[in-house]
């Protein structure tokens, strides 16, 4: 669901010596990665990326300070990840934190591969965790392993990545659902429980999320029209974003005209959804018929749609908790803008219809 791996099809891995993790006598400010592997990354400046750090069950969005040094022939080589300075969190200070957690006479690796995205997985383990046993077992042995970075072999590559992959699925997919929904009620600063993860960021491939299942409603209503079930049907934000507070209209064939909005979610049908204050005052409102389409992905990554032609119920509830919300404000001169609210499709005040696969 969250990697797809780049072009250069690549997985760095190393021990990691006593200066990588800080306990060496010296003062190493940074751990050294292979040459060949996230070639895709800048050369001159450094670069603080949102990477996904992964140690056993904990993982987290973390800056990753990457650069390479520049020679006295102009040449750029000896690509490394710094620690960022003091009391900065970075990849390479996380590394040494958890390696400070345990003996220092046990050994460390760590892992590291480029998305399509170019963002940045590091999966850091030791030799007495499970990952470390899991990693053996698919055949790459790192009871040999010598100082320097090395890469996987080809044929390892996909079994590795997978593995990554389905250990993130299993213990971040509960933290992606918030993430997402973080990024509908209007959060633009970093959240404490997310770590560094940039929440902007999450806004962009948010509105992603939501262009892509208004394309596939489109494409949807497009069959029904040719198929002459529906009589006529206009997308408000096909060329830019309209600021209706419904994504399209439809009319059938006895002149009904019904208002639907496209509500999209990456994950599952019971991930919530997010309504406005002003879209509920909406749905109560108007005359018209109001019919919500959740675009939601199953189990196995297919996007299916369901509709309620029936919210307006649940949604003059809601009006009127709200409305007494904001008259109890405007007693003590305060006003209420706006609100998010988030809700469950899976309320028995709605009654989506069975799924439709897209």
């Amino acid at each position: 669901m969250f990697f797809e791996l780049h072009e250069e099809r690549k997985i760095g891995y190393k021990m990691l010596s006593e200066a990588d993790l800080g306990i060496s006598a010296g003062n190493t400010t940074h751990i050294g990665l292979s040459e060949r592997v996230l070639t895709f990354l800048s050369d001159k400046d450094v670069i603080s990326e949102d990477s996904i750090f992964i140690y056993e069950d904990y993982y987290d969005y973390i800056d990753a300070y990457f650069d390479r040094i520049e020679r006295a022939n102009g040449s750029f080589n000896a690509p490394k990840i710094k620690s960022g300075g003091k009391d900065v969190v970075s990849v390479t200070s996380t590394i040494r934190e958890k390696a400070r957690s345990l003996d220092k006479n046990i050994r460390w690796f760590l892992f590291w591969f480029g998305l399509k995205n170019e963002q940045v997985v590091y999966l850091l383990l030791d030799e007495l965790s499970n990952d470390y046993k899991n990693i053996v077992n698919l055949g790459l042995d790192l009871t040999r392993v010598s100082k320097g970075a090395k890469v996987v072999n080809s044929s390892l590559t996909k079994d590795i990545k997978d593995f990554i992959e389905n250990k993130l699925n299993q213990n971040g997919l509960a933290t992606f659902k918030e993430l997402e929904i973080a990024s509908q009620i209007g959060a633009n600063q970093p959240i404490k429980k997310f770590g560094t993860y940039d929440i902007e960021r999450m806004n962009v491939n948010f509105r992603k999320i939501g262009r892509a299942g208004e394309e596939l409603i489109n494409e949807y209503l497009e069959k029904r029209l040719h198929k002459r079930e529906i009589l006529h049907f206009t997308w408000y934000n096909k060329d830019r974003e309209s600021g209706k507070p419904y994504d399209f209209t439809l009319e059938n064939h006895n002149g009904n005209v019904v208002n639907l909005d496209v509500k999209t979610t990456k994950f599952d049908f019971s991930q919530k959804i997010i309504f406005s204050s002003q879209e509920i005052e909406f749905i109560t409102s108007t005359h018209e018929d109001y019919n919500i389409y959740r675009v939601y992905y199953n189990i196995d990554n297919l996007p299916h749609v369901r509709i309620c032609d029936d919210c307006k119920g649940i949604a003059t509830q809601i009006n009127a908790f709200t409305s007494e919300y904001r008259s109890r404000l405007d007693k003590v001169h305060t006003h209420l803008q706006s609100a998010k609210l988030a809700i469950s499709p899976e309320n028995e005040c709605f009654k989506f219809k069975q799924g439709i696969l897209l």
